[in-house]
């Protein structure tokens, strides 16, 4: 894998469709819910202040099953889509398989990213040092 140097790291090679999870909804769905996540939340760019109250609790209840865990993808931020998305994914209705799969690749995605993992990791210890 070659690397690229300057603020966006290569990731625009990175910028490819979404792949087709087998039972799942189409690659335009994963890519739907993964700029829903990106763009239009609070949650990518760690400003928790701002997230509605129902997504902030069910963020916190995550920080509180895993109150002594780094940020890590798995179980830490692929719980966090969950909480994010979870209104999204119900209005798909993917199969529990095709779920898990278009959560992982999202939570893979914003890892991969330094400033977005960065900024999670932020949002992280906020969440697990914050008390309803």
């Amino acid at each position: 894998m070659s690397s690229a140097s300057g603020s966006q790291g290569g990731r625009d090679s990175d910028r490819r469709p979404a792949r087709e999870v087998e039972g799942g909804p189409p690659a335009s769905e994963e890519a739907r819910l993964l700029e829903q996540v990106l763009a239009s939340t609070s949650f990518a760019a760690g400003e928790i202040n701002s997230l509605p109250v129902e997504e902030l609790d069910a963020l916190r209840q995550v920080a509180r099953r895993h109150s002594g865990s780094a940020l890590s993808v798995q179980p830490v931020l692929e719980e966090l889509i969950e909480a994010i998305l979870g209104k999204s994914l119900r209005a798909l209705a993917p199969p529990p398989a095709a779920r898990r799969a278009m959560v992982a690749e999202i939570a893979q995605t914003l890892f991969d990213d330094a400033v977005t993992r960065e900024r999670l990791e932020t949002l992280w210890l906020e969440l697990r040092e914050s008390k309803p």
